[in-house]
């Protein structure tokens, strides 16, 4: 970070047209005084910022171990270096907006200095743009970076998009130099972006996944990209979203899959094709099939009769063809009979959705009539069809009779008592309970407690909807059935007021159940209530999360919330909609297990949320600790506390899922040995690893009794 590092900065930073927006000073000398403070904090704490990167295969960047460090810098922008791979860094926004202009430009600084120096960051994911609206310094961050791989750009429906400094941040994107996965969701660009980013992707092709989803409030389409895009050869994942395609990104879209053999995704949605539109896309299928594609997926999409037969016709020849997805395109029986025809010739296919169809009971009869011929089918999904008892029973039927291990899912099954016998009925007859899912409306859950009970049909989620009331009767008589059930794991209760006696009750649900993993309560009436779940979610060591719709947490109730989150090691995430909230700061400090937390806040920008945001940072750090413990990159004692920390939490599985690749049994067994190895390597007092109570076995003449 020298003098020509000034000169660098200054230099990129008003190569800009745009008037930014929180109009942060770009001399030369502001420049200067901002890497001097930037050296002077890391020297303070012993570190030497402009330190190279040392990432290699066999060992972690230096960065890895002042993450705290970096993010009290970086979050005067809104972001934050997150360790979501063991061996790589991503740059994230945060949640909340802390914008400070006295320390914007050395954060600013900061992050053009990472990404230029540091091959360890290999992730980009930024919400809203904030941070590029914030200095240019960011925006020429993107272009300067030779180990960015991914870069994510998504925004919110209430965001306020500026124009002005549009066309740079698609140049900016347009010129990453390796970037190998592209995510745009809900952007708003205009016609010239789009092909700005289009022809840089297209030009260095170097993409494997590409995703391009505008907004519904879009001043454009987004099919000028694909006029560049075409020419990537490398693409495995594409996903496309935008209303109109127009018949030039047609043939755009049609030439880029000719050019991508080695496709295995597809993905179209929302597109309002035209006949001639669905016909040039299903014709280029035809003459060019993919021979790796696995999955073809089309959701909200307008599809004509005469260019669907097409499309089907095509899609046969795809022989690696094992995921087809058509959602939410009102095919109707009339074309899912034409579907019947690709399912008859294609063997290889293991996953048939068509939720959201309406193929209704003539749709289902003549699906069940082609499952002998599809052997190889493990999952159909019909949700949301209007189905009646007709239609599930044939499905059924049909099911047992030529198939083995096929599931299906049939969603919102409408019907009265006498049909909800009746498939009860076939279900138990027919042996398949285990193999179907259904989702009961009002009249066909009167004797839901009676089935959780049971544990028949190995329900994995329970949600009463804004559309379901219940008797209380009804609602005690389900709590006690999940007491005892194994199954269940998650329930929503979304449209029940939970008063004090439901609270009780659900309390001893809590006790009983150590299946529960995620709880969804709509209004909480009082205080009480509150207070009680609470006092016994500090004993819960199974429930990982918990939405709150509306609730009041009064001092008695923040109180039972404080004490339960310092002795809780299970809960990850926890939410509350609406209602009022006192400051809960005080328990979070002593909570390593929670990654997100969110509560109604009128002032997000408050000492409050800063401090949120630091204790979930930290948390993040504490778990990629533990991650590494238990994955034996790392065995020394801060791990070993770390893991100790989060060893019961639901996130430590889920993350080691993620990066390992391996099943939920397999790393349930690493987490027993990671256990194992403290005990006979860390042998405590306590049976567990404390900062104050530890003797480890080099030191066996010191015994530490706290």
């Amino acid at each position: 970070m020298d003098e020509s590092y000034v000169e660098h900065c200054y230099s990129a930073a008003t190569n800009f047209t745009y008037i930014r927006r929180f109009k942060l000073p770009a001399s030369k000398a502001s420049f200067r005084k901002a890497i001097t403070v930037l050296k002077t904090l890391f020297e303070s704490c012993g570190v030497n910022v402009a330190d190279p990167c040392t990432a290699d295969g066999d060992s972690d960047c230096w960065i890895f171990q002042h993450l705290t460090l970096w993010n009290r810098v970086l979050r005067s922008l809104s972001v934050e270096l997150i360790e979501k791979n063991t061996d790589r860094l991503s740059l994230c926004s945060t949640h909340a907006r802390m914008f400070d202009k006295d320390s914007a430009l050395q954060a600013s600084v900061a992050v053009h200095w990472l990404l230029k120096e540091h091959r360890c960051i290999s992730a980009v994911d930024m919400k809203n743009d904030y941070i590029l609206q914030c200095s240019p310094l960011s925006c020429n961050a993107l272009f300067v970076s030779e180990a960015v791989k991914t870069f994510a750009l998504s925004y919110e429906a209430e965001f306020h998009y500026d124009h002005d400094y549009e066309s740079e941040l698609a140049a900016a994107v347009a010129d990453i130099p390796c970037l190998e996965k592209l995510y745009l969701e809900g952007v708003l660009f205009r016609n010239a972006s789009f092909n700005i980013i289009g022809n840089g992707i297209g030009s260095k092709n170097t993409l494997v996944e590409l995703k391009v989803c505008t907004s519904t409030f879009a001043p454009s389409s987004a099919a000028p990209i694909l006029n560049g895009a075409k020419s990537c050869t490398n693409l495995k994942h594409f996903r496309f979203r935008t209303q109109e395609l127009g018949i030039k990104g047609a043939d755009s879209l049609s030439d880029m899959l000719r050019n991508n053999r080695g496709l295995e995704k597809l993905e179209l949605v929302g597109i309002e094709f035209t006949n001639d539109e669905l016909g040039i896309i299903a014709e280029g299928l035809s003459a060019y099939p993919l021979l790796k594609l696995e999955k073809f997926e089309m959701s909200n999409c307008h599809l004509h009769a005469s260019a669907f037969s097409v499309l089907v016709s095509a899609l046969q020849q795809h022989e690696s063809l094992a995921s087809l997805r058509i959602i939410r395109c009102n095919l109707g029986c009339s074309k899912v009979r034409v579907l019947v025809l690709l399912l008859k010739d294609c063997a290889s296919i293991r996953e048939l959705c068509l939720d959201y169809n309406i193929i209704k009971d003539d749709g289902a009869v003549a699906l069940s009539n082609c499952l002998a011929t599809v052997k190889e089918l493990e999952v159909l999904s019909l949700k949301r069809n209007m189905l009646t008892s007709r239609g599930v029973i044939a499905l059924v039927e049909s099911l047992l009779r030529h198939t083995t291990n096929t599931l299906l899912y049939l969603g919102d099954v409408r019907v009265n008592i006498t049909e909800a016998r009746n498939v009860f009925r076939a279900l138990e007859a027919y042996g398949s309970c285990d193999r179907v899912q259904i989702v009961y409306h009002a009249n066909g859950i009167f004797q839901l407690g009676r089935v959780v009970q049971r544990s028949t049909y190995r329900m994995k989620e329970i949600m009463l909807d804004g559309d379901i009331t219940l008797e209380a009767r009804d609602l005690h008589q389900l709590c006690r059935a999940l007491s005892d059930n194994c199954n269940v794991k998650r329930l929503s209760l979304e449209s029940v007021v939970v008063g004090n006696f439901l609270a009780i009750k659900l309390c001893s649900l809590l006790a009983d159940n150590n299946t529960l993993k995620y709880l969804h309560l709509g209004t909480v009436d009082g205080s009480l209530p509150m207070t009680v779940l609470f006092r016994d979610l500090a004993k819960n060591t199974s429930l990982s999360e918990l939405y709150i719709f509306s609730c009041n947490l009064d001092s008695l109730a923040t109180c039972a919330f404080i004490a339960m989150l310092k002795v809780n090691t299970a809960l990850n995430k926890f939410s509350v909609a609406k209602g009022e909230a006192e400051c809960v700061c005080e328990g979070l400090s002593d909570n390593y297990t929670l990654i997100e937390f969110r509560l109604p806040c009128r002032h997000k920008d408050s000492n409050s949320a800063r401090h949120v945001a630091e204790v979930l940072c930290r948390n993040y750090e504490t778990l990629n600790k533990a991650v590494k413990f238990v994955s034996m990159k790392s065995s020394d004692r801060s791990s070993a506390i770390a893991f100790e920390k989060v060893r019961y939490s639901n996130s430590l599985l889920k993350q080691l899922r993620r990066y390992s690749g391996h099943s939920k049994v397999e790393v349930k067994k690493s987490v027993k040995r990671a256990s194992r190895y403290i005990a006979d390597n860390f042998p405590v007092l306590s049976g567990v690893v404390k900062e104050k109570l530890e003797c480890h076995r080099n030191s066996l003449n010191t015994v530490q009794i706290d």
